[in-house]
């Protein structure tokens, strides 16, 4: 059984508002006029599910980005996340603000991994998930970096 966020993560505030967040996203998580990609749309900002929370044994459901000072300290592209064999040409990227986030309500806690140092999670401080509101914000204020691979091709 998963626990409430705010109950099992506290927000890091060694990192600044000022952080820029990285978030894969796929072609199915972004808004497509015709060819063009707009925007990412509120499912970007979805939550892990629930049973992949459970896998990776997480204790509360959050979603996955990464730091930017943390990359630039290691010499980590957005290209090079992007081509790490499990997100090849499956994914592009998006960027928000930490300062965003967290005037939503979500906190931002590290946690680097074998393959990324500058992994972190984003979790609501309120409930067990995010609101389809603040998902809402979240893609709004988000700006395409990369796009990703044409939806049409995306498998």
């Amino acid at each position: 059984m998963l626990r409430e966020p705010s109950s099992v993560y506290k927000d890091d505030l060694t990192i600044p508002d000022s952080e820029i967040l990285y978030r894969l996203v796929t072609p199915k998580w972004v808004l497509w006029e015709g060819e063009r990609a707009v925007r990412p749309k509120s499912n970007a900002f979805q939550d892990q599910h629930e049973s992949k929370t459970i896998a990776s044994g997480y204790p509360a459901q959050s979603l996955s980005v990464f730091l930017s000072s943390v990359m630039e300290q290691n010499g980590i592209t957005v290209d090079d996340v992007l081509q790490q064999p499990e997100w090849e040409g499956k994914y592009g990227m998006v960027s928000i603000a930490a300062e965003i986030a967290r005037a939503q309500n979500q906190g931002i806690v590290r946690d680097p991994t074998e393959s990324n140092p500058a992994h972190a999670l984003v979790f609501t401080k309120s409930g067990m998930h995010r609101s389809v509101a603040v998902r809402k914000r979240l893609a709004r204020a988000a700006q395409l970096v990369v796009v990703p691979p044409d939806r049409l091709s995306f498998k």
